[in-house]
């Protein structure tokens, strides 16, 4: 029982303090033997029953197979599970380092039955493709001995009839796995809809999906039919009739679940509901943004549809105000064209692919004033082995599911596209002439890009060149139209805007050139303020942003009338394009820069229409992020320096010799204008009409280009 008492004091204070302790009688240590008896008889008592029966430890209740790493320390039982903390570590309150890890001989078995999985299926996979290839030799085999040799079994489909009657035709070939059609010689999908009410779904198995960011079809299709409502007729990257064949069928040879993804992330730029709230959309695009990037690394080699997929990837950034990392995925998808396998794209689609995505290379180029990478020949022939006479001629404008009841028009888009490439091929040339290293810039190589540029214009044919529209009428107008127009008075305005900037010109032919820039940036302004009568600046191409400002800021900087009505103009068209694309947020902010720097001021309302912030808040990076400079205006001071010495000489004979072929008068002192480009002759032929002619013309006198030009007030009430 000595082992229960207290520790006593030492002998010496033992007998001097307490001299009756060593006395069993005495009275305190009776009063602590009778105290003490009790519990001392109950701890022996369970100090037996532990030694006989073992020691008994507490388990939870419910025990989890995979233990925490703190109870796996401690080799304790577990009753916790991933995501839910254990109750031992919540008793010690180190709930928050209470972490699950996969043990390895579990994940080694789950390893070892995916791969399992995965040769079956590769099994099944192998004998489909057998089966379908006998099926495409069997339709081939009849197509031949039927007499329609050369038809693609898309046009032998009777109207009305679905793939399976005529799979079924066709020597019943597996329907059970899907029916995939080559369309390498091309396919006929002549009434091509979009909306929730389309079923765009093909024979296959419901299971198979395009994204994995939605399960919802229609939401899938909505975005689908805005980018090729409002993107694809501008930028034609791919060829609409092969891709919608791949989509229907579930093949992906000209269509992957990649490119689908970035249709839908830039799709979800012009996405609202009726209120005009798009922050669910903004959400979902930034999904669809990111299951790309994810997809595009798992790609083990580069394919066309790799190309056009890094192409609209780059449009899809741009709007949101990354430019400037955005264009590696442009400079990747133009070239890669030098060196990727076709396969089994027919010779139409990547013609389509590979003109579409220079030309959108060209378009960065002359917006940021560089030389554009892996560029092709400006001299070469556009669309060679396309077709005009196909599904993809029809346009509709569609901006919420219920608009998919709407009539198509006639969209002579692949007419459209031709012209932008054949457009960017003399913008090329510009780019190359003030962005080059080699030699000066001389009048004779100024003029001829200019006499390239109306040539251009003049040859457009009538459906594209006519831009007037009565209330009637106004049903038949097409954005990607309109766009291409606005594009080439930005492509005039670069040409000649350095010229200004030299003052070896003498004051009449600075006033002419000044005159023929001004014309030229109201005509472009002109068809913006019809372009949002007619679609709604809401509804632009990524890149229109860009034409408004250049022709805003020529006004600024050379305009004498209407320059504050040019400033309010801008500054509402980029504010109703800013809730579907960031990127307007620092253009706004640079054109802010550019009004006070020249003397005027912002409009009253200016951070109402900057979406409630400040000029200010944008820093340098958002700027350079947007567009890669600092700002969006020509370097003139940098390009000023490329000019020839002689320019001012040569330039006024050049000049005049341009008028006279033109219908000019050189005679006259003061008659260095030319006329408007839809009143030019196109030939030196046609300058040599009769006399009478000539003066016909001449005695509609043009005053300078600010005199001339129409005032923007008046133009704002179409």
């Amino acid at each position: 029982m000595s082992s229960f008492r207290s520790i006593r004091p030492s002998s010496s204070s033992h007998n001097t303090n307490h001299p009756d302790d060593n006395n069993p009688l005495s009275p305190s240590v009776q009063s602590e033997a009778s105290n003490s008896s009790l519990p001392q008889s109950s701890s022996v008592v369970d100090s037996s029953v532990s030694v006989g029966k073992g020691r008994k430890r507490k388990a939870p209740q419910s025990v989890s197979q995979n233990a925490c790493t703190n109870c796996k320390r401690a080799r304790a039982k577990c009753d916790g599970s991933e995501g839910v903390a254990c109750t031992r570590c919540i008793s010690r309150n180190v709930a928050d380092q209470c972490n699950y890890e996969l043990h390895l001989k579990t994940a080694k078995e789950e390893l070892i039955r995916k791969i399992r999985n995965l040769e079956i299926a590769n099994q099944e996979l192998v004998s489909s493709i057998r089966e379908k290839d006998r099926w495409i030799e069997n339709v081939v085999n009849l197509v031949v001995n039927k007499g329609h040799g050369g038809e693609d079994p898309e046009l032998l489909k009777p109207s009305g009839q679905t793939y399976q009657d005529l799979v079924r035709a066709l020597h019943h070939p597996p329907l059970d796995r899907g029916v995939a059609l080559r369309h390498d010689s091309g396919s006929s999908l002549d009434s091509v809809q979009y909306g929730s009410d389309v079923n765009m779904d093909s024979d296959d198995e419901s299971s198979f999906r395009w994204t994995s960011v939605t399960t919802d079809e229609s939401r899938i299709h909505h975005l689908m039919a805005l980018y090729f409502s409002w993107v694809h007729p501008v930028h034609m990257l791919f060829s609409e009739r092969h891709f919608m064949g791949s989509y229907r069928n579930k093949n992906k040879i000209y269509c992957t679940n990649s490119l689908i993804n970035a249709i839908c992330a830039l799709g979800c730029c012009y996405e609202e509901d009726e209120q005009g709230n798009n922050a669910a959309s903004k959400r979902m695009g930034e999904r669809f943004a990111q299951q790309v990037l994810c997809e595009t690394k798992n790609e083990t080699q580069m394919t066309p549809v790799s190309a056009v997929t890094y192409a609209i990837l780059f449009l899809v950034e741009l709007s949101s105000g990354k430019g400037a990392s955005a264009y590696t995925h442009l400079r990747l998808a133009v070239e890669s064209l030098r060196k990727i396998s076709v396969g089994n794209w027919s010779a139409e689609a990547f013609e389509i692919t590979s003109f579409g995505i220079h030309t959108l290379n060209t378009a960065w180029a002359a917006f940021t004033y560089q030389k554009p990478a892996a560029p092709i020949s400006p001299h070469s022939n556009v669309f060679i082995k396309v077709s005009h006479n196909k599904s993809d001629a029809y346009w509709k404008s569609y901006r919420f599911p219920k608009d998919s009841g709407k009539d198509p028009i006639t969209g002579h888009a692949i007419e459209t596209a031709k012209e932008f490439t054949q457009l960017s091929q003399v913008i090329f040339q510009t780019i190359r002439v003030w962005c080059g290293s080699k030699g000066k810039v001389s009048a004779q190589t100024l003029l001829r890009l200019y006499r390239q540029f109306t040539s251009w214009k003049a040859a457009l044919p009538e459906h594209l060149a006519i831009l007037e529209f009565s209330a009637d009428s106004a049903p038949q107008a097409l954005p990607h139209v309109f766009s291409l127009h606005i594009q080439y008075y930005v492509a005039i305005c670069q040409l000649f805007v350095p010229l200004l900037e030299c003052k070896e010109f003498s004051a009449a032919a600075m006033d002419h050139i000044r005159g023929v820039c001004v014309s030229s940036a109201h005509q472009g302004l002109e068809l913006c303020q019809r372009y949002r009568y007619l679609f709604s600046n809401r509804y632009q191409p990524p890149m229109q942003a860009f034409c408004l400002l250049h022709l805003s800021d020529l006004i600024l900087r050379q305009g004498k009338q209407g320059v504050e009505a040019t400033i309010l103009f801008c500054f509402e068209m980029l504010s109703e394009s800013l809730p579907g694309f960031p990127m307007v947020g620092p253009m706004q902010a640079m054109f802010c820069e550019s009004v006070l720097s020249c003397g005027y001021k912002l409009p009253a309302n200016v951070e109402k229409l900057m979406d409630g912030r400040t000029w200010q808040s944008y820093s340098r990076e958002d700027k350079l992020e947007c567009c890669q400079r600092l700002t969006y205006a020509q370097p003139v001071d940098m390009l000023v320096e490329r000019l020839d010495p002689d320019i001012a000489q040569v330039f006024e004979d050049e000049w005049h010799e341009h008028i006279e072929n033109h219908g000019g008068n050189r005679d006259a002192p003061d008659d260095m204008s030319i006329f408007d480009d839809d009143e030019s002759e196109p030939t030196a032929s046609k300058a040599s009409s009769t006399k009478s002619s000539t003066s016909s013309r001449r005695h509609v006198k043009r005053n300078s280009g600010d005199q001339r030009a129409m005032d923007l007030r008046l133009m704002m009430n179409p």
